[in-house]
């Protein structure tokens, strides 16, 4: 399955490289930041590597990415079962696929570095728990519970000295934003406003502002904080057809060179993996990348890194590199 990107591809890229304006706010609100009319183009997508397949790692959930200390992390679950795996990107290759002592999850795990460590959400049904990686020590924390239900790992992003929770509400399906200190006190939770979500969403730090991307009605969204204060759900344009950008499931985020990067999947192109870039205000055109299965995405010291999973029987993870 490693592929290499097709003289089609090629023109198809060429042809596609159109320029688009930011959407405009749901529901007449006004947006968090005023849009502007500046049109960009892609920023190079041949910087993509072919993607290869990493050892004999395999999973049959979205491998979840982090970065720590100059590393990529990945936590996935096994293949054929749902314990728990993690393993390291130095930049050059991966380490590790060890087992996380003990530990399993019902839905794709979340990912992210907080206080100096790494935290990893995950769920056995509604309930959520967390575990803690120590860089110094190698070693995993016991699983402990936190004090709320969702339906899939909740979002985690680390923003000013907080590390932030977003994920939908079982019952009503409408955002919820917590967050934990450095002591791993959680506080209640803390509704979106007006947003609604059925699948997970995704959650990166750009330009000083809290970023979330989910699947709504009609599309993809987007939205940003202060940490705080969320402003209105932004539609994201440049998608197929000239339409809004579109997700049958959960969007992954990640900035990288001074630019938020966006990766999903189309309803109407099977596995195929979309990526497009906000740059300040603006977003580029959706490109299709020549790789297939739900992505996950972690800016590393010199790279941006994309997983995703195969719905081959191996139940392959693949991984490319952009920089």
């Amino acid at each position: 399955m490693t592929s290499h990107r097709s003289s089609t591809h090629l023109f198809r890229v060429l042809v596609s490289l159109f320029l688009v304006t930011t959407g405009c706010a749901l529901d007449g609100a006004a947006p968090d930041s005023e849009p502007t009319s500046e049109q960009v183009q892609l920023d190079s997508v041949f910087r993509w590597a072919s993607e290869q397949r990493i050892s004999t790692w395999a999973s049959e959930m979205t491998p979840a990415l982090g970065a720590l200390n100059g590393f990529v992390y990945m936590v996935h679950a096994g293949c054929c079962d749902t314990s728990l795996w993690w393993g390291r990107y130095d930049g050059t290759s991966w380490a590790g696929d060890w087992q996380i002592p003990n530990q399993w999850s019902s839905s794709p795990p979340s990912l992210a570095a907080f206080a100096g460590s790494l935290y990893v959400t995950y769920t056995h049904g509604t309930s959520v728990l967390y575990t803690i990686y120590n860089p110094n020590t190698n070693t995993w924390s016991d699983p402990s519970g936190l004090a709320f239900t969702s339906n899939a790992s909740p979002a985690i992003a680390a923003f000013g000295t907080k590390l932030y929770f977003v994920y939908p509400d079982t019952a009503t399906a409408q955002l919820q934003q917590r967050t934990m200190d450095t002591s791993n006190n959680l506080t209640l939770a803390t509704p979106l406003g007006g947003q609604f979500s059925f699948s997970p969403v995704a959650l990166a730090v750009y330009q000083g502002r809290l970023y979330v991307a989910h699947a709504a009605s009609g599309g993809l969204v987007y939205n940003s904080s202060d940490g705080m204060n969320w402003g209105a759900d932004l539609r994201i344009p440049g998608g197929l057809n000239n339409a809004n950008q579109d997700s049958p499931g959960t969007p992954t985020l990640a900035a990288f060179n001074n630019v938020l990067h966006l990766m999903h999947k189309e309803p109407t192109t099977g596995d195929t993996i979309w990526w497009s870039e906000l740059n300040t205000t603006t977003w580029t055109v959706e490109q299709a990348l020549n790789e297939l299965g739900q992505p996950s995405l972690a800016a590393g010291a010199t790279k941006l890194v994309m997983s995703h999973g195969s719905s081959a029987a191996n139940h392959a993870i693949f991984y490319t590199t952009f920089q």
